[in-house]
């Protein structure tokens, strides 16, 4: 089992390499559950070293009744005690779904990081916010969107850190922690945390692969987490090569028009990259592998 110092030292060390924080306000989304609790702990700390501005944003979806509302209700009691200024914002997720078609899943995703940047907005000190995400939601992330068809863009889902909007950066400062390892944080420290009875449905496609698949994995090799997510960042590190490729190629031709044959000279690895870059450029979205 990590340590307390470890798991700390992991997590400080990371957020340094990373330079995740310059000297901003740092905004933690604090849904009660055991990630995020232990993803405030952590940033307290260092913000208590760092002397960084600290806050949490909770989110209420209404969507569970007197459940959320005791999930917001935690948050704002566990802020308390650990001096964390705390605000709390309610979105109607499921109006928002019906009005506009998608799923809860996609609408509740939508109206959080509406709400993320509209405190940035109203507090300009606000510069960085810091999510949950750890190493098993990467894992599921990309089994996830390898049933559903990609190729190795695909498998670089959840990036340490990424422009939301006018200078606000989304981190997420656990990539490198399982979910095991915050569980026994939270033990160490005796931290108490809500658990949202929708991760039991299984009717939600990544509930699914973290219910019934996942488990699967690990029982034909425990080490399948780390070499889902180790395979994620070698993904990343071919993508970013190939696409500093097609950047210099495109740029050798200024368009409109490329020529083929330049075009056939090249790998299939390469000119299939160029055209979806291209693709993405007329029709606003990356082609998926159908295309």
């Amino acid at each position: 089992m990590m340590k307390d110092a470890d798991l700390y030292a992991v997590f400080a060390a990371y957020c340094r390499t990373q330079s995740f924080f310059s000297g901003g306000g740092v905004l933690c989304a604090l849904s009660g559950g055991v990630d995020s609790v232990v993803l405030l702990h952590l940033l307290k700390r260092l913000s208590d070293e760092q002397n960084f501005p600290l806050h949490a944003l909770h989110v209420n979806h209404m969507l569970r009744g007197a459940n959320a509302e005791r999930d917001e209700s935690f948050c704002r009691s566990l802020c308390a005690s650990l001096a964390v200024p705390f605000t709390a914002v309610q979105v109607p997720v499921g109006e928002y779904a019906a009005r506009h078609r998608v799923g809860e899943e996609e609408a509740g995703r939508t109206l959080r990081y509406a709400a993320f940047l509209s405190f940035c907005r109203s507090h300009p000190a606000f510069d960085c916010v810091c999510v949950a995400h750890h190493q098993d939601d990467l894992a599921e992330t990309v089994l996830f969107r390898l049933a559903r068809g990609c190729g190795t863009r695909g498998m670089t889902p959840l990036l340490p850190s990424r422009c939301l909007a006018n200078g606000v950066r989304l981190v997420r400062p656990l990539l490198q922690v399982s979910k095991k390892a915050l569980l026994a944080y939270a033990q160490q420290h005796a931290l108490t945390y809500v658990y949202d009875e929708t991760n039991d449905q299984t009717n939600y496609a990544r509930n699914l692969i973290r219910a019934q698949v996942m488990p699967a994995l690990v029982q034909v090799n425990r080490g399948a987490v780390e070499h889902i997510a180790a395979y994620s960042a070698l993904a990343a590190e071919d993508e970013a090569y190939f696409s500093g490729f097609v950047q210099s190629f495109l740029k050798r031709y200024p368009g409109p028009g490329y020529p083929c044959s330049a075009l056939l000279r090249l790998h299939d690895a390469v000119n299939s990259r160029i055209l979806g870059t291209l693709y993405q450029k007329v029709c606003g979205e990356y082609p998926s592998l159908v295309h």
